[in-house]
């Protein structure tokens, strides 16, 4: 099972490269871009045939609703220390109290991050974001550049679109 999940999460990023806005907008494209274009085609058809060869059916569908996301804009992982930040995304609360990547996160809404083992540091941290409903205040306190600082901003919500991808081949062979 483990292998059709990474086929389907390969096939879902192909498919986005191979989107008709995309192929429409091919001809203003450099060769290079073109080429890479047909490229991503080619893995697409490959990871489509090596989809249904593992699923062992000849039709399977891929599909996921759209739904509101949470978003606090930051990652990182979990240290002794606290959370240490590897990528903020621009125009979520993270940015904007002024998180970057390589600050460390010491606290969220009165929650201590640091003085504990790496994984409990990360599993509060994910504890405290999934509490969080859009309109929610976050409060943080982090490390940056060896200078201790505080934030607060609104949590804000992302639409995540919905999808259905329909992978199907045809079980009979081309004789001519």
């Amino acid at each position: 099972m483990k292998l059709v999940n990474i086929a389907i999460a390969s096939l879902v990023v192909v498919i986005i490269a191979s989107s008709p806005r995309v192929l429409a907008e091919q001809e203003q494209l450099s060769k290079e871009q073109q080429e890479q274009i047909k490229l991503l085609r080619d893995e697409l058809e490959f990871l489509a045939s090596k989809l249904l060869k593992l699923t062992g059916e000849n039709e399977y569908t891929l599909s996921h609703p759209g739904h509101e996301l949470i978003h606090f804009g930051a990652c990182g992982e979990g240290t002794s220390d606290g959370i240490r930040i590897n990528c903020v995304s621009p125009h979520t609360a993270a940015y904007n109290i002024g998180l970057k990547s390589g600050d460390l996160l010491t606290e969220i809404n009165g929650v201590k991050l640091d003085k504990m083992e790496a994984e409990q540091a990360y599993q509060l941290f994910s504890a405290e974001i999934k509490k969080l409903k859009s309109g929610d205040a976050v409060k943080i306190t982090f490390e940056q550049k060896g200078v201790l600082k505080q934030g607060k901003d609104t949590i804000k919500s992302i639409y995540s679109p919905g999808y259905e991808f329909k992978v199907s081949g045809n079980p009979k062979k081309n004789t001519d």
